[in-house]
């Protein structure tokens, strides 16, 4: 009877360790910090935490009802015919599915989507959010072990930095516009370095969709508070 017991305790054991080993107790969606301007179409990448041999998820997000969504694509290592989703833009929400099992994903940090917004003619605060998780929909992630056994996570959770409004003419984004602006935007006019983003369309003060020395000039009259603004 003893030896039975301790059977039953091993194997319980066992069962436990194989379920941790293959089974990802939980996920962290997130998105790094953005600068915006306004009527600015930007791009954001929803990303994971460590994930092994991921092969499909669902989830719902709710979005700021003041932005657009403009294009909706999978990160780099996905496969783009797997995803299925579903705008909603009078609840300002997108259903995502995914599901291939043909190729499991594992990485440190994932890229699963990335989407893109337009910002409002008008940002008022200086901080914006942008993305929150849905808790009222299901959320699930799917992975796969090496035998194909299946094993899935519904424990979700969200780091989704808010979005930074940028100012013109700050080029290197510090929050102040100094000489060192004006001189990246000449560093960029002599194809020494280049402005791209919002970088370049800070730096693009007559938002002319060129960089060239009356941009840079613009600046330096505003440091010289020869002119109110930019």
């Amino acid at each position: 009877m003893k030896k039975i017991i301790y059977f039953i305790l091993i194997f319980n054991l066992l069962n436990i360790s194989f379920k941790d080993l293959n089974a990802q107790e939980s996920v962290v969606l997130s998105i790094d910090e953005t600068y915006i301007v306004e009527d600015y179409i930007f791009s954001v990448d929803i990303k994971t935490n460590l994930v092994e041999n991921l092969v499909g998820f669902q989830f719902k997000i709710n979005f700021n009802q003041a932005f657009f969504v403009e294009n909706i694509d999978v990160g780099n290592e996905l496969t783009s015919s797997s995803l299925t989703y579903n705008i909603d833009n009078e609840n300002q929400s997108i259903i995502f599915v995914y599901a291939d099992v043909n190729n499991p994903l594992s990485s440190e940090e994932l890229s699963i989507l990335n989407l893109e917004f337009r910002a409002p003619s008008v940002i008022e605060n200086q901080k914006q959010q942008l993305l929150s998780l849905d808790q009222t929909f299901h959320r699930e992630f799917v992975f796969m072990s090496e035998d194909f056994q299946l094993s899935k996570t519904n424990n979700v959770g969200q780091n989704f930095l808010d979005l930074t409004k940028a100012m013109i003419g700050d080029v290197n984004l510090d929050g102040v516009i100094t000489l060192i602006d004006v001189a990246l935007i000449q560093l960029h006019i002599a194809l020494l370095d280049t402005l791209e983003g919002i970088s370049f369309r800070v730096a693009d003060i007559d938002n002319d969709e060129s960089l060239d020395i009356i941009d840079a000039a613009r600046i330096q009259l505003y440091i010289a508070e020869l002119i109110d603004s930019l």
